[in-house]
């Protein structure tokens, strides 16, 4: 966010900068140190704004059920003026996320065409249940022929079932400085879900 810039004795420098990849209004403001004149401001700070053309916004639940069908929207938006008939894909980047509907065979990735006017928003949505508990990654892409867009997400898996906690005591009475080796039975619920188990000494 800072950049130092020498003056060279000049009353005033010209250089480049990259802007930040990020859609939003920036403020620009700076300050010169002099030897002989001091210290000078910026009179008032400079405002832009960073757009862009063409760009995707994905609409992820905070979380969700293992199992259950969930609904990821996808917002498209293509501001270059011309009509584009652009691809939108999802992608099953671990093979973590079953597609629900079965219009392609490819378990990797589903792809939708939408017809894209210019200055306008389209919405595409997939129906997908996720596979494993935790965190997975959601990776969507839209592609035409001028522009392209992706972005990715860390969407949140519960267990599909309330969770249940047991605390048991044990005592173990230890003479010898030598190492004793216990075995302790633990009685795990019969319909406890796969993958959710955890046990802590």
């Amino acid at each position: 966010l800072w950049q130092n810039v020498s003056m060279e004795g000049k009353t005033d420098v010209s250089f480049s900068a990259q802007v930040p990849d990020t859609m939003t209004s920036w403020l620009v403001t700076g300050f010169a140190l002099s030897p002989t004149t001091g210290l000078g401001l910026i009179h008032e700070p400079i405002t832009f704004k960073v757009e862009k053309t063409f760009y995707i916004v994905a609409h992820l639940p905070y979380s969700i059920k293992r199992g259950e069908v969930t609904v990821i929207q996808v917002m498209i938006y293509n501001f270059i003026g011309n009509t584009l008939i652009t691809d939108v894909r999802l992608y099953n980047k671990n093979d973590e996320i079953e597609f629900v509907d079965q219009s392609s065979s490819d378990t990797m990735r589903r792809t939708k065409a939408v017809i894209m006017p210019g200055n306008s928003g389209r919405q595409v949505s997939f129906l997908v249940k996720a596979k494993k508990i935790g965190e997975i990654a959601v990776k969507i892409e839209a592609v035409n022929n001028l522009k392209q867009d992706s972005v990715e997400h860390i969407l949140r898996v519960e267990p599909e079932s309330y969770l249940s906690r047991k605390n048991e005591g044990r005592f173990i009475e230890h003479n010898e400085h030598n190492s004793t080796q216990v075995n302790i039975k633990i009685d795990i619920p019969r319909y406890t879900i796969p993958g959710t188990i955890e046990i802590a000494f």
